[in-house]
């Protein structure tokens, strides 16, 4: 982030915030930013994009992606049988889970494709998620709750969302910190936020453009259709990354723009419509994502399914193509595995077929799990 240290009056500093909507960001920018209701109050990101506190060059074109220095290639492909949703899931472990066709979670064999049983009593998902405490996910139904589940199966804890969802929502995705959750709706577009120690549920952010596809969705250069010819963007708001800091949510819509918000903001009861809407931060670059994950040292990777690249975006650093491969362009969800002993870290990859986009709940086979190991 590049700050300009010349004087700026507060007649300048009011006029800019006046006029601000929501700011852009290069990636190199996304995790430079102070918390900005600790230094001037309800300013937002908006008005230190209008003062030049942040850099916002030219966007970067795919063609303009530079090469990683070391480039990755997809290390093992498995066929997967059965029925899953399209989304990964992993623990600190190297375990890696999913969705079957019924939403109960499954664990997936990372060398081998094969699916294990489906843990034991336990009742259908829609999302699943996983961090040091381990799984978490939200129930199907009318009266969804989110769960904190054990690696056995143990439900540890419950917390009703009843109140913060509707009769079109739709939960695809969540991300937990230590102690906040935060979870996509994608059918009535919103977030909701859970205070884990409390209790205490919100909707937020309430049909915002940031969460609305709006754009169409384009796989290995294509527009996905329908059976009728319809053009679709694939869903609402879908793809969430946490930093390991619990300060910066990312997310996006299958087709783009990527997004980034301050958690802070989310958390405070007090922060006003208004106040979110103008700290939506937008990154220039937009990609069709097929999946979205993030390390513990904040590296960002993303699957552009319009081109077949896998690429990498290092902590405060420019954008790199990791991987250039057109199998990449039907992959629907993506992990992220932290090396165990003598294995390097990797990600985990769903792949399907572009038919299977008609659905955002579940995909038949053929389904193929691949690994690409991280330089």
């Amino acid at each position: 982030m590049e700050i300009n240290h010349h004087l700026v009056s507060l007649l300048h500093l009011a006029k800019c915030h006046e006029k601000s909507k929501h700011s852009t960001m290069t990636t190199s920018s996304l995790f430079h930013f102070p918390v900005t209701r600790r230094l001037f109050g309800r300013l937002t990101l908006a008005s230190f994009a209008c003062m030049g506190l942040i850099h916002t060059p030219a966007a970067h074109a795919r063609d303009e992606l530079k090469e990683a220095p070391v480039p990755a290639q997809i290390k093992t492909e498995q066929a997967v049988s059965g029925t899953l949703s399209p989304l990964l899931a992993s623990l600190p472990d190297g375990t890696l889970y999913s969705l079957d066709g019924t939403g109960h979670i499954v664990r997936l064999d990372t060398q081998t494709g094969a699916l294990q049983p489906p843990l034991p009593g336990l009742p259908a998902f829609s999302a699943l998620a996983g961090n040091r405490n381990g799984l978490w996910g939200v129930t199907q139904g009318a009266t969804p709750e989110l769960c904190n589940i054990s690696p056995d199966g143990r439900i540890k804890s419950r917390t009703p969302l009843q109140k913060a969802v509707t009769s079109t929502s739709h939960i695809p995705a969540l991300q937990v910190g230590n102690d906040f959750a935060y979870i996509s709706d994608e059918g009535a577009p919103a977030l909701i936020v859970v205070d884990l120690r409390t209790n205490i549920v919100r909707r937020l952010m309430i049909n915002f453009p940031s969460l609305i596809a709006e754009t169409p969705y384009k796989r290995n250069g294509q527009i996905e259709r329908n059976a009728k010819g319809q053009r679709l963007s694939v869903g609402n708001v879908r793809y969430l990354a946490l930093s390991q800091d619990g300060k910066r949510l990312f997310y996006q819509t299958p087709p783009g723009p990527f997004f980034m918000i301050e958690t802070v903001l989310l958390n405070d009861p007090t922060t006003s419509a208004t106040e979110l809407l103008e700290a939506m931060v937008k990154w220039r670059n937009s990609y069709c994502l097929g999946g979205l994950a993030i390390t513990p040292e904040n590296t960002l990777y993303m699957i552009d399914v319009e081109h077949g690249d896998l690429i990498e975006v290092p902590y405060k650093q420019l954008p790199l193509r990791l991987a250039h491969d057109m199998r990449l362009t039907q992959a629907v969800d993506m992990a992220f595995i932290p090396p165990q002993g003598t294995a390097q870290a990797k990600l985990a990859i769903l792949t399907g077929t572009g038919n299977d986009t008609e659905t955002t709940d579940k995909m038949s086979a053929p389904l193929k799990l691949l690994t690409i190991d991280l330089p």
